[in-house]
């Protein structure tokens, strides 16, 4: 017989984790969960600081208790046949989706600048190409840098100054800001966004799927607010319908002026049919009263920084209260009149 204890887990994953969000869209691995009697709400639970990953000690802890029902410290992995548990297969399911919070091993050691106009030496590219890839950037991990890591490394720069527009020619300088940021704990990863999840569902049609961690986070936060505060007692009203993030590789996109670097959002616009989109402000069957609970969701989301809306009626409800996230509800104008935009804040680094 197999066991696992607490502290042993906890010390082994500490400096990893595991990518919540990716676990949760994994039907596989959720049924595992289901039947090793862990639910997902209890690992969303575990989540601490609400940032999608299960990390550090204390989340990890309490990751292991929700496996661990007697809290008795151990749990049961395999059987003296040498088969897994359900408890086993359950967390041999969730492990496969860890993420990676640390730097690349000798990150911290650069020895030269790394990036355009940087002296860019074999050992040292190799470096911030590896986190590159480990933080979710489509790099090749090669030493040698070219166009496909300048434009990765630019992407990380876009989304580490909240630059609407993607820039040209970053660089890292050794122990400067883009450095420190790549060696933090909470650097800028980039994910493609959830499929579903309470109060929400993905209606992205064209390719533009990706975006920043943050972003992602904030969706499910959004959902989980509008399930709970109007969802719960409407029932039939539609759910959050994501639209438009950023394209697979980040950069310039034909669709928009904006969405370059992963922190913005589209949202289609709820219907009294209970769908979305296919409507503006104006349209009979526009769903206000769902509309006004989705920028509330959004807009009272720590992650979020604006939400732009075509519907003078709703601004004008919305600036009136003059609290703090209600003012984040903005005038998108008229190109804003058949969605809204979800604007997110740069990543708060430790």
């Amino acid at each position: 017989m197999t066991t696992l204890r607490k502290q042993n887990f906890v010390d082994q994953h500490r400096g990893s984790g595991v990518e919540l969000n990716s676990l949760k869209q994994d039907s596989a691995a959720t049924t595992a969960l289901t039947q090793a009697g862990v639910s997902v709400s209890a690992l969303e639970q575990a989540d601490k600081n609400r940032d999608g990953r299960l990390t550090g000690k204390e989340e990890l802890a309490a990751v292991f208790d929700a496996f661990d029902a007697g809290r008795t410290g151990t749990v049961t992995t395999a059987l003296p046949s040498g088969a897994a548990t359900a408890t086993g297969n359950a967390l041999q399911a969730m492990l496969a989706h860890r993420s990676v919070n640390t730097a690349a091993p000798g990150l911290a050691q650069l020895s030269g600048t790394v990036g355009r106009g940087g002296q860019n030496k074999t050992e040292d590219v190799k470096k911030v190409q590896q986190r590159l890839a480990d933080l979710g950037f489509d790099i090749d991990v090669d030493g040698q840098w070219g166009p496909q890591s300048q434009r990765n490394l630019d992407l990380f720069d876009g989304i580490l100054h909240g630059r609407e527009h993607q820039a040209s020619g970053a660089r890292v300088d050794v122990m400067l800001t883009l450095h420190k940021a790549l060696l933090s704990a909470d650097a800028p990863r980039w994910v493609e966004m959830p499929l579903r999840g309470r109060g929400f569902k993905n209606a992205d049609a064209d390719n533009h799927d990706y975006g920043a961690h943050i972003t992602r986070n904030a969706i499910v936060a959004a959902g989980k607010h509008y399930a709970d505060h109007y969802l719960a007692s409407h029932p039939n009203a539609a759910v959050i319908a994501t639209n438009d993030a950023s394209l697979p590789r980040g950069g310039d996109t034909p669709d928009h002026a904006s969405h370059e670097v992963g922190l913005d959002l589209d949202v289609r616009l709820p219907r009294t049919d209970g769908e979305s989109g296919g409507v503006t402000v104006t349209s009979g069957g526009y769903d206000k009263n769902a509309a006004r609970a989705m920028i509330e969701a959004f807009a009272r989301q720590d992650e979020v920084e604006r939400v732009l809306i075509g519907d003078r009626n709703l601004l004008a409800e919305f600036q009136a209260r003059g609290e703090s996230w209600a003012l984040k509800v903005r005038d998108g104008g008229r190109q804003h009149r058949d969605h809204l935009h979800v604007d997110v804040k740069r990543p708060r680094l430790s």
